[in-house]
């Protein structure tokens, strides 16, 4: 278990989706079906908890989804 949450709590009419899947996928280690569903939850306008491994990974993969025009913060 891990106390590295990343929030996904909203995004913008420029957020890029299918990036923001890719980076998902890539620092959380879900398949690129998963991530598609965390960005459809957070584009439906719920909020997306995900779990990371390191408070440094958490940073990085907050800071690439504000990138995507994704609301994230690391709690």
């Amino acid at each position: 278990m891990t106390d590295h949450v990343v929030v996904i709590s909203g995004w913008r009419p420029s957020a890029r989706k299918v990036w923001a899947a890719r980076t998902i996928r890539d620092h959380v280690g879900l398949d690129l079906a998963g991530a598609k569903r965390m960005v459809d939850v957070a584009l439906a306008g719920g909020l997306v908890h995900l779990e990371v491994q390191t408070a440094a990974k958490a940073k990085e993969l907050a800071d690439k989804l504000q990138e995507l025009d994704f609301d994230a913060s690391v709690e």
